[in-house]
């Protein structure tokens, strides 16, 4: 009879061989948590220039977890000391206008659209930064700190304590998911793209038990940034928005088309109608002085969107929404999103009744009674 033992024995210390290997081999793919920070301030002190958007989003968990919106944000960095960093505050008190610090390489200036709203220079981008730290929810500090060693304060690459949690595609890069200690004892969370280790994501706890996550988005690094960028343009003391003629034109067609005249003159004639019966004494002839006196028309709805969609899209991308809405599809979901508003409205307010009811059946069957 064939003895198979020791060609068996052979393939098994093979196996158990290739196995080891193989183990240690994906085990090693992985930098340590130490290593990936490293990486990553290496990389930003390497770079000639960085560019990105993003937000600084409060994420409450429970029974309804939500997302919301505080902070907008851009950067844009020239080596050595070139910066200039702006934002936008969403809460419901803002003014809407932008905020912004930036360094032309020789001096540092900070204009904020709260009071006193002027212009004022800056002793050097550090300081700067630090005053616009605390009102940007930390944004402003965290990426020039990365690429700048003059700007002082805590750098997440001082985290402590590190380890790497996991892997995770967020918003379809891979990011190593790596946690620290922040000096004051809070764990923060960082998601470093596994691609080119820049930061995508930094999360870290609140005093009301809520998470504070600031994303970055749009990152394009190495590239020729318009000087201009560093010397924007003032008019009253104030920043000036300087749209290209061609990206303004394009933005009217484009807000044209999303929102046709005769839907903002529909909306419009509600508001009108409201006033008026507020104030019936007013004759009719008065009404019609006063709202061509104040040019109150579709015209000035229109004129507002210009800005906001210049801050959020560069002008490619109003080209491309453009060739969206002027195609087929495009001109249907701007037929269709109103109509699906107003059913998602209605259907919102039949759900909303039952569900009062149901909550109400059973806060009664617990014992309590609602208000009379």
């Amino acid at each position: 009879m064939l003895n198979l033992k020791p060609a068996f024995t052979l393939l098994t210390v093979l196996f158990g061989f290739l196995s080891y290997n193989v183990t240690v081999l994906s085990q090693s793919t992985d930098p340590s948590p130490q290593t990936i920070i490293k990486n990553m301030a290496e990389r930003y002190a390497a770079l000639s220039s960085y560019e990105d958007t993003g937000v600084v989003e409060t994420v409450s968990e429970g029974s309804f977890p939500r997302r919301n919106t505080d902070v907008g944000f851009k950067t844009h960095f020239t080596r050595p000391n070139k910066l200039r960093f702006e934002w936008l505050d969403y809460s419901p008190l803002s003014t809407a206008e932008s905020n912004v610090i930036w360094s032309d390489g020789t001096k540092v200036f900070s204009f904020y659209s709260i009071e006193p709203e002027r212009i004022e220079t800056k002793e050097d981008t550090s300081f700067a930064v630090a005053g616009a730290t605390g009102v940007s929810r930390g944004s402003a500090h965290t990426i020039p700190a990365l690429l700048m060693s003059e700007v002082d304060g805590f750098s997440v690459t001082e985290l402590a304590k590190l380890s790497l949690k996991r892997k995770e595609v967020f918003e379809g890069e891979e990011c190593y998911v790596i946690e620290g200690y922040h000096p004051n004892g809070e764990a923060w969370q960082l998601w470093i793209s596994k691609n080119n280790f820049l930061l995508r994501k930094l999360r870290n706890p609140t005093t009301n038990g809520e998470l504070d996550e600031q994303i970055h988005r749009d990152i394009k690094v190495d590239g020729k940034i318009p000087d201009a960028i560093y010397h924007p343009k003032v008019a009253g003391g104030r920043i000036a928005d300087v749209i290209p003629k061609e990206k303004e034109d394009d933005i009217r067609r484009l807000v044209e088309l999303v929102a046709p005249r005769d839907r903002i003159n529909h909306e419009l004639n509600e508001v009108l109608e409201l006033v008026k019966k507020a104030m019936p004494q007013v004759p009719e002839k008065t009404w019609k002085e006063v709202i061509t006196e104040l040019r109150f028309n579709s015209d000035m709805v229109l004129e507002i969107y210009i800005p906001i969609y210049d801050w959020h899209y560069t002008g490619d991308e109003i080209k491309q929404l453009l060739a969206f809405y002027e195609s087929p599809m495009g001109r249907k979901e701007i037929r269709s999103s109103e109509l699906m508003e107003l059913q998602a409205t209605a259907r919102s307010m039949r759900i909303g009744k039952e569900l009062i009811e149901r909550i109400q059946e059973k806060l009664r069957a617990k014992g309590y009674k609602s208000a009379a």
